[in-house]
């Protein structure tokens, strides 16, 4: 019932009371316990917006869709580009960007998501999210999930436990094709509250 609850939350959007779910088409579930400094938020948020600025430099035409994700200094790039050749570009220039640590091209060449799959993939990452914030032993606003085409996408600072129990429950939610995982380990959850 409580899951059910929460879902239902998530589904309507109240950004208010879960912070900032859904601030873009494709914006990850955040979570305020997020292990990062407040600092290296911050970094991620600018490097995000440098390459969102030298991406819109290239003048992609319409019908490219490309989102860009940073956690933690590694940057995820999604999307659809019809032109094969400018997906390396991409990469390449992202790569560029000052302070990266690594750059996980996930583009694919061919056409854009339809509207349902997009909806389609919004809605699985509501029932991890809502599935993980329920769960006594990842505990609240830790993981940030972000699906593209039924392939879900994991980042955190985490424990193997949590990994562990992250990857299950996006594994055994239904309309999941894949799960990526790209998570930072710590050994302890008394390491994290003393760093």
């Amino acid at each position: 019932m409580r899951q059910m609850l929460i879902i239902s939350l998530c589904t309507l959007g109240l950004t208010g009371c879960f912070g900032n779910f859904f601030t873009d088409e494709k914006q990850p579930m955040t979570l305020h316990s997020d292990r990062r400094t407040s600092g290296d938020m911050l970094m991620d948020t600018a490097l995000e917006l440098q390459i969102q600025e030298r991406l819109h430099a290239l003048q992609l035409p319409e019908q490219h869709r490309v989102y860009v994700k940073t956690f933690n200094r590694h940057v995820l790039l999604l999307g659809q580009v019809e032109n094969r050749d400018l997906i390396q570009d991409i990469s390449n220039l992202v790569e560029q960007t000052e302070g990266i640590h690594h750059v996980y091209n996930e583009l694919t060449n061919g056409r854009s998501l339809t509207y349902w799959q997009q909806t389609k993939d919004s809605w699985i990452t509501t029932k991890i999210s809502s599935s993980m914030m329920v769960s006594p032993h990842i505990g609240l606003w830790k993981i940030h999930v972000l699906t593209e085409n039924s392939v879900v996408y994991l980042f955190g600072i985490v424990t193997a436990e949590e990994e562990a129990l992250a990857i299950e429950i996006a594994r055994k939610t239904y309309g999941v094709r894949k799960v990526v995982t790209l998570f930072d380990r710590v050994e302890t959850e008394a390491m994290t509250q003393t760093s």
